[in-house]
């Protein structure tokens, strides 16, 4: 999410947000998914020179028999990949309305979150959308301003 852009009299920059989850260790959601879709890329491997084409020149039959039995396997393979994604939106939708529901209903503290340019993070916590985003305007108003306030969480490197 978006947050604050604030520059300090020091001439630091300031980005203050709210989040809807606390971070994973020093990594975010979205850096551990690159960083495992470019692990993956990296070790994707072809067949190695390894002609697919060549396996296929023993007689007529075989190969017809052989091409029915890949388009079938390729078929099913397509169809029941269309309905695990299917299934995987349905249970994605799902989860996102229980995770709005839950904010809403059972008032969980929102995550106020203050990342200078050198990395240290401090953060808050604060119950209801308006009240946090209250609480981050005014954080943002100290920052520029030049206070730092004390975090309620323990500061993360």
């Amino acid at each position: 999410m978006r947050g604050r852009i604030v520059r300090a009299p020091d001439g630091q920059t300031w980005v203050v947000r709210r989040r809807w989850t606390p971070r994973i260790g020093d990594d975010s959601i979205w850096s551990r998914l690159r960083r495992r879709s470019q692990r993956s890329a990296k070790h994707a491997d072809t067949a190695g020179g390894y002609s697919l084409f060549s396996a296929f020149v023993v007689d007529d039959f075989a190969v017809v028999v052989r091409w029915v039995v890949i388009v079938v396997v390729a078929t099913l393979l397509i169809v029941l990949s269309a309905f695990a994604a299917v299934v995987e939106v349905a249970l994605l939708t799902l989860l996102v309305i229980a995770g709005v529901v839950s904010r809403v209903l059972l008032d969980r503290p929102w995550t106020i979150e203050a990342v200078p340019d050198d990395g240290a993070s401090l953060a808050w916590l604060e119950s209801g959308w308006r009240a946090s985003t209250d609480r981050r305007d005014h954080i943002a108003t100290l920052l520029e301003a030049g206070i730092t306030p004390p975090p309620d969480v323990p500061v993360t490197p």
